[in-house]
C-alpha cells in the first residue's frame, strides 16, 4: 500500500480515539481554549485584506505541517508498536 493511501487510512482510524483522549485530556482542552482566545484577537485587529491573507497564509501552513506530523505520529507509533509485538 503507497504511503498517502496508508496515511489516509490511518486518519480514519485515529479520529474516534483521538477525538476520545482529547476531550478528557484537561492540557489539551486548556490550549484549546487559549488558542479561541487569540483567535478572537486576531480577528479583532485592524488588518488590511493583504495582511490578513499574509497571515492566513502562515496559519494554513502550520496547520497543513502539524496534521502531516499528527498522521506521520500516529503511524510511527503503530510501527512501534508492531515491531514490540514481534520481539515479544
Amino acid at each position: 500500500m503507497e504511503l498517502e493511501k496508508l496515511k489516509a487510512y490511518a486518519d480514519r482510524m485515529r479520529e474516534p480515539a483521538i477525538q476520545t483522549l482529547l476531550s478528557k485530556d484537561d492540557v489539551y482542552q486548556t490550549a484549546c481554549e487559549a488558542e479561541r482566545k487569540a483567535e478572537q484577537k486576531y480577528i479583532s485587529l485592524d488588518l488590511t485584506d493583504h495582511e490578513r491573507r499574509i497571515c492566513d497564509s502562515l496559519l494554513r501552513s502550520l496547520d497543513a505541517r502539524w496534521m502531516e506530523y499528527a498522521s506521520d505520529s500516529y503511524l510511527a507509533g503503530w510501527s512501534d508498536a508492531l515491531t514490540l509485538f514481534r520481539n515479544l
